[in-house]
């Protein structure tokens, strides 16, 4: 299964993310280096606005436990970098 998800990310980064043979072949072998590379996109997700919003019912409890930001569907190719 980590090997099908890893491909689907390497195919739909590959225009921009800069990784090597070996960076992938790690995230299919580690569960921690791929759970890395995840917490890493959605990072940037929510650092360029390509995440939700917390729903107003919800502001409370996220500004006291936090809140995980998800990723809006078809966000991955809206992550590259723009700038040089």
């Amino acid at each position: 299964m980590r090997e099908l998800l890893v491909a689907s990310l390497r195919i739909r980064t590959e225009p921009w993310l800069r990784a090597s043979s070996a960076d992938w072949d790690a995230c299919v072998k580690s569960d921690h280096l791929l759970d890395a590379l995840v917490c890493a996109l959605v990072a940037r997700a929510s650092a360029v606005g390509e995440t939700d919003e917390v729903p107003p019912e919800s502001m409370a409890a996220a500004a006291r436990e936090g809140w995980i930001a998800l990723p809006r569907s078809d966000s991955l190719s809206r992550l590259r970098r723009t700038d040089p």
